[in-house]
């Protein structure tokens, strides 16, 4: 995770030197997109695992019919 936001940190700083501007911020925005939804991603998979130990969970004095 730090290396992948040291290589996003890296990439836009050399973006920068060596395009415009306008350039610059399009790709900026992209990559803060992409992370945002990396982001998303990691959240929704870790509330799945979590749902899916609630669901398994089922109470002993139930019987199945």
């Amino acid at each position: 995770m730090l290396r992948y936001l040291i290589s996003l940190i890296y990439n836009s700083v050399a973006e920068l030197r060596y395009n415009n501007n306008k350039y610059f911020i399009s790709f900026l925005k992209t990559t803060l997109f992409r992370f945002a939804d990396y982001i998303m991603l990691q959240i929704g998979s870790c509330q799945n695992k979590k749902n899916n130990k609630l669901s398994t969970q089922t109470p002993s004095h139930r019987s199945n019919k």
